[in-house]
């Protein structure tokens, strides 16, 4: 794989955690080149200067202020249930998200073990 290759905006999307149609919006602060088409083309470092300005990283997980962050199935996965029931838990507060810019969720390692403790104190209470 050439290092210089350019990426398609389905590839850079999935890069920056976003659907294609949310990163066609933010052509004016990635400034992606153009095919002789007209098709955009962005650099892996156009995408990680954007992913540092807004403090995250491709790497693995994204991170946050040097939290772990983790996506929605990897939070379910986590904590042991389903994607449907993890939205069951936000929708009681029980968790609440942070939302990337296309509006996927994410949750801290931390926000997730305080939610496990906080649910293991409540069974043993009953």
């Amino acid at each position: 794989m050439v290092e210089n290759r350019r990426l398609t905006t389905k590839e850079a999307a999935a890069i920056l955690d976003v659907c294609p149609g949310t990163l066609r919006s933010m052509d004016g602060s990635l400034r992606p080149s153009r095919t002789p088409r007209g098709h955009r083309r962005y650099s892996r470092e156009m995408l990680e200067n954007h992913l540092e300005k807004n403090g995250l990283s491709i790497a693995g997980r994204t991170q946050t202020g040097g939290n772990i962050l983790f996506g929605a199935k990897e939070a379910s996965e986590y904590l042991g249930v389903s994607h449907v029931t993890l939205g069951k838990i936000e929708n009681l507060g029980l968790l609440q998200p942070y939302r990337t810019p296309g509006g996927h969720r994410r949750y801290s390692l931390q926000m997730l073990d305080e939610y496990l403790e906080n649910s293991r104190r409540l069974s043993a209470r009953r």
